[in-house]
């Protein structure tokens, strides 16, 4: 609860401290592709951890912010509920594997600065924090709850493009770089010796539309 309210609250500080200056503000929908990086100790070989885990694609949507500062830059802020994850599959007793959802549902504020290249062309890098609201395994139609595995809070790098048609609606491309883990397991050899731990990381691209009412003018 504490992080969705540091969230909120630095939603609201960044909208609040600016919005005596020209700023725009509306909604953002799409679609993610997400999946997890897996950092693993040095030396570890075990095969099923080598398996790549399979891409989940899910959909995002909520409150968007651009404010101006001039006439090429600006900031782009926002509140956002993703679903992210990964798909994966489980071993079976009998040597088969059931396909498996792990789904993870956040609440998150990316803050990016948004550079203007060409007309309504524009680059945008910046950071995006996220609170994890729920967490869930699907398999063979069994909702197992996982929240309690993960890390409360994730952390990444944004990275994209937005095109404005006009000063109202916008579609754009990005890509957000999971670095702070989300997870951390202990994995162990056939002599059950723990070389160390393996982390993951979130990593997700987005594609998303949307609509401003400027406010400002």
């Amino acid at each position: 609860m504490a992080h969705k309210t540091i969230l909120l609250t630095g939603f609201l500080f960044i909208v609040g401290t600016l919005s005596a200056q020209n700023f725009s503000l509306g909604i953002r929908a799409g679609y993610t592709l997400s999946n997890v990086a897996v950092k693993k100790p040095k030396g570890l070989i075990v095969d099923e951890f080598d398996e790549p885990y399979k891409t989940l694609s899910s959909l995002h949507a909520g409150i968007d912010a651009r404010i101006s500062l001039s006439e090429r830059f600006a900031i782009v802020s926002g509140l956002q509920y993703a679903r992210k994850g990964y798909k994966s599959e489980i071993p079976q007793p009998n040597g088969l594997a059931t396909s498996a959802t792990n789904e993870l549902h956040y609440l998150n504020l990316p803050v990016v600065a948004d550079v203007r290249l060409w007309k309504g062309l524009s680059l945008q890098g910046g950071i995006e924090a996220g609170s994890l609201l729920s967490a869930y395994i699907k398999s063979a139609k069994v909702k197992t709850d996982t929240k309690s595995f993960y890390e409360d809070f994730d952390f990444g790098l944004v990275a994209g493009f937005e095109y404005r048609f006009n000063d109202a609606l916008f579609i754009g491309l990005r890509h957000i770089f999971g670095i702070s883990s989300i997870q951390q397991l202990e994995i162990t050899d056939s002599n059950g010796a723990s070389p160390g731990l393996a982390s993951s990381y979130n990593s997700a691209t987005q594609i998303s539309a949307g609509y401003r009412y400027i406010f400002g003018e």
